[in-house]
């Protein structure tokens, strides 16, 4: 009974990393695109880089 739940506690822990994984997934590519057309706004304007 006791490897019953074990099994199950495993399983949660893994769909819960699961999901965090893709929820960072999701947000450095929000990240990634805003950055891009950052630097295509920034390379269309011909203004220095703030910052970076």
């Amino acid at each position: 009974m006791e490897s019953e739940w074990l099994g199950l506690i495993e399983m949660f822990v893994v769909l819960m990393f699961a999901v965090a994984w893709g929820a960072v997934e999701l947000y450095t590519r929000r990240l990634d695109k805003r950055r891009a057309e950052e630097d295509k706004r920034l390379a269309a304007s011909d203004e220095p880089p703030e910052g970076r």
